[in-house]
């Protein structure tokens, strides 16, 4: 009786442990699921993971005529990522590279001994889909894009979910894998400049950058695309200039 005992005892904090390492992803996808119909990829492993994705992704550019800011994550299939950041005013930078692991519908980020700064950028991801694109491989930030999702998702749900993820804009092979990491690293990888103090106009800028973002709100957005204006085709329209179109070069598609 007391080997019985025990060995319930054991399978109990198994399960215990096993779903205490799956909670924050049943968690994160319960979340969006009370906003919007979404899938959990919880049953396929990394390469069906693996690619390239973007934020905004080409969707939304398409529909709002494009942005002056955004990211992109490529999650190659070696296990190895490299995150980049790209503005108007920034060439395509990396901030943040390492390696990545996939288990229970979460994408996990671990940087790299030579990242010595904050990427300031989320290290879990909850990679779901909307039921009704089959296709489409999204990665929401558990940390800072979920928030953001529930605050602003009144109005859209829809639109804000494309707002806020990462959406895979293509795959990468193994073949393309070393090619594509070479490019990054030759044309974009400038950790000096991250390493240097930050001057006074550098801090100017960076206060003047996050007061205009705080000042484009989604919502109004949301309700002028309802209305039908929310795509400016030139510059000059009353649309925000932050959705004015600036032509973004991804590496490996020249």
């Amino acid at each position: 009786m007391i080997y019985i005992r025990n060995l319930v005892s054991i399978l109990l904090l198994a399960l215990h442990g096993q779903g205490a390492l799956k909670a924050p992803t049943y968690d994160a996808l319960e979340r969006l699921q009370t906003k919007i119909s979404v899938e959990s990829f919880s049953s396929v492993d990394m390469s069906s993971i693996a690619g390239h994705y973007a934020s905004p992704p080409r969707e939304l550019a398409k529909q709002l005529g494009g942005f002056l800011d955004g990211n992109d994550l490529y999650l190659f299939p070696d296990g190895t990522y490299i995150y980049c950041e790209w503005a108007d005013v920034q060439p395509l930078t990396i901030y943040d590279k390492g390696r990545w692991t996939f288990s229970s519908g979460a994408v996990e980020l671990k940087s790299d001994p030579d990242v010595t700064w904050d990427p300031e950028a989320d290290r879990t991801y909850v990679a779901v889909r909307r039921r009704s694109q089959k296709k489409e491989v999204l990665l929401v930030g558990v940390h800072s894009d979920l928030p953001r999702f529930e605050a602003e998702s009144q109005d859209n749900p829809e639109l804000t979910l494309l707002y806020v993820a990462k959406k895979r804009d293509s795959t990468i092979t193994r073949s393309k894998t070393a090619r594509v990491k070479a490019r990054l690293l030759r044309e974009s990888w400038h950790p000096e400049e991250f390493k240097a103090k930050p001057t006074d106009h550098d801090k100017h800028i960076a206060k003047t950058s996050e007061a205009w973002r705080s000042a484009v709100s989604l919502a109004p957005l949301a309700v002028s695309l309802r209305r039908g204006r929310g795509r400016a085709n030139s510059i000059g329209q009353r649309e925000s200039p932050r959705f004015f179109y600036r032509p973004r070069q991804v590496a490996g598609t020249r």
